[in-house]
This record gives structure tokens, C-alpha cells and sequence, in this order.
């Protein structure tokens, strides 16, 4: 291509599609567009932060409506807050399958991940209304301590609280809230 973008040749979209043959899933111009390129910090862009669910949201329709019901999604644009979108969590070019331990997101990191923001951020954990002490002790639980210890089937941030549909543990549709947690944990 004309432009090299790190991470991007070994990244899920660089495969080939499903069937494994032809093109690769998402090239430059699915994702940039050809005539109407914006650049990621123009807020009219489908690439910038604000706004990543549209571009993304193109391929991953189904997963982009669920992220915009989400808490994360709703309160996107809010101002002061800091909630993640698409590329926050996933990255732009170099995004891996979640089932390398090179990826971001891959199951013994994602407490790390996750608690960046809601244990060591004091704006998203006053947000979150839950203590440190609530957040940091996932990492002391039966299941922090399994998943840091390799087991793969514990259950980790998004087993319980869903990711691309994490909602607040006030919202009755959240899969830990009181109405919910006993058929999350099943």
C-alpha cells in the first residue's frame, strides 16, 4: 500500500477472508474510505474516537449496536468522561485475535485492562461509584487468582460483566445486576 501502518500485517483484517482465499478482510479503503478521507482527530471522521462504532460498526453492525446501549457506549461524548470506544480497547491497525497472548484484550490481561481505568483512574472509578478496595479485590478473588495463574476457563472481566454490551450494575438489563448475577455466574 502507500502508507505502511504498523501492527496492520499481522492484525485480523490483514487475513485472508473466512473462506481463505482473495482479499484481505478489511483493507485501507474499508475502513479509511477512498475520496472522503478524514483524518482519526477530525471529529467528522468514522475513525475518530468518538465516532470509531460508525466506521467499525460498517463490518461489526450487530456488535456496534450492542456497544452503543452499552455504559461505555452511552457515556461516550459526555463531557469529562473517559469512556473507551472501538479503538480504545481493540487498537487501529494492529488488532490481534483475542486468543493471542500478544492481543490487548487476551483473557490473563484483560483484569489489567480493565482496572487501568476503573481502579487506577479516579474520574472513571467516581463515575463507576464502586471503592477501590471493591475494584482491586477481583485480583484476590477465586477467579483473579485463577486466570493469573493460566486457567483460562475462569472467568474474567468479560465473562461477568459482558464486552461490547458492559452495562452498569444499576441497570436492570446487566448481567450482574441483582436481578441478573445468578444466571451470569449459572
Amino acid at each position: 500500500g502507500c502508507h505502511e501502518a504498523k501492527g496492520y500485517g499481522g492484525s485480523v483484517h490483514a487475513r485472508p477472508q473466512e473462506n481463505g482465499k482473495g482479499n484481505a478482510a478489511a483493507g485501507c479503503k474499508q475502513c479509511h474510505g477512498t475520496h472522503d478521507v478524514l483524518s482519526p482527530e477530525d471529529p467528522r471522521s468514522v475513525n475518530h474516537r468518538l465516532r470509531a462504532d460508525v466506521g467499525c460498526g460498517r463490518c461489526h453492525a450487530a456488535v456496534a449496536a450492542q456497544y452503543r446501549d452499552s455504559a461505555h457506549g452511552l457515556a461516550l461524548g459526555r463531557e469529562g468522561t473517559k469512556s473507551p470506544g472501538c479503538l480504545e480497547c481493540h487498537g487501529s491497525h494492529a488488532i490481534l485475535p483475542l486468543d493471542s497472548p500478544d492481543a490487548a484484550l487476551y483473557k490473563p490481561k484483560e483484569p489489567a485492562f480493565c482496572l487501568k481505568c476503573h481502579l487506577e483512574d479516579d474520574t472513571v472509578r467516581t463515575e463507576v461509584g464502586f471503592p477501590a478496595a471493591f475494584m482491586a479485590g477481583y485480583l484476590d478473588s477465586v477467579h483473579g487468582e485463577a486466570l493469573l495463574a493460566g486457567n483460562l476457563d475462569a472467568a474474567g472481566c468479560s465473562d461477568c460483566h459482558g464486552a461490547h454490551d458492559a452495562r452498569t450494575a444499576r441497570d436492570s438489563a446487566s448481567r450482574v445486576s441483582r436481578w441478573n448475577v445468578a444466571d451470569t455466574c449459572g
